[in-house]
Formats: structure tokens, C-alpha cells, sequence
């Protein structure tokens, strides 16, 4: 995971607009076990893919995880 996590940063500092790359990042963090870091890296690919229905579906899960129930679920 940690390899996978350095080359998802090599993606985003190369190309930092692209959203998947921070959208990916996000699933790694969250399923890696650090949910409020995937909350930054969702909430940063949301800024750029603002429709993408698997990013809102992951800062869901993240915030959640987080125990921000009242945002996750909104």
C-alpha cells in the first residue's frame, strides 16, 4: 500500500488536476485504515470532478468512518 500511496503523490504533483489520481489516493487511504486522509484526498477530487458519483460515494464512506455521521450521510 505504501508503494501504491508514493506513486498516486508522483501522479498528483505531476498532475495535480487530474481527479482520479486524488479520488484513488482517497480509496487507498481509507482502505489503508487513515479515513481523515482520505477525506482531504476526496474532498480535493471533488473540487475537480465535482459530478463523479464514486468520489461522493467515497468521501461518504470516509466521513463516516471518521464517525461524522451527519456529514457522510448528507
Amino acid at each position: 500500500a505504501q508503494a501504491a500511496a508514493r506513486a498516486y503523490r508522483t501522479a498528483i504533483r505531476l498532475a495535480p488536476g487530474f481527479g482520479p489520481a486524488h479520488a484513488n489516493l482517497g480509496d487507498l487511504l481509507l482502505a489503508d485504515g487513515t479515513p481523515e486522509a482520505a477525506v482531504a484526498a476526496y474532498r480535493r477530487a471533488l473540487e475537480l470532478e465535482p459530478r463523479s458519483p464514486a468520489v461522493l460515494a467515497g468521501l461518504g464512506r470516509a466521513l463516516l468512518a471518521c464517525g461524522r455521521d451527519d456529514e457522510g450521510l448528507a
